[in-house]
């Protein structure tokens, strides 16, 4: 992945704003929602889950998103590769 600039990744990357004060977990219908918008975009523009990023990831002088990016992005890894298993297999 290239790397982003410190202070302006916005120029680089695609915003997906999800309304959470940032100490609360997400309830599980945006949460969903959440992975399922990266998991568009993601198609869209023909890259892998690696590609999807919080603001504190690239700016450590952010703290949100507040969700466990770890587990995000396995789950929109793993929504990802079945979807486009399942286009491949017609199913």
């Amino acid at each position: 992945m290239t790397r982003l600039p410190d202070n302006d990744a916005n120029l680089h990357t695609v915003g997906i704003q999800a309304v959470n004060g940032g100490t609360e977990p997400n309830p599980e219908p945006q949460y969903r929602a959440y992975v399922q918008c990266c998991i568009a975009i993601m198609k869209k523009i023909e890259r892998q889950a690696l590609h999807v990023i919080g603001h504190k990831e690239w700016n450590a002088n952010k703290s949100d998103p507040a969700l466990d990016l770890d587990k995000f992005l396995a789950d929109v890894e793993a929504l990802l590769h079945a979807t486009s298993t399942a286009q491949a297999t017609g199913r």
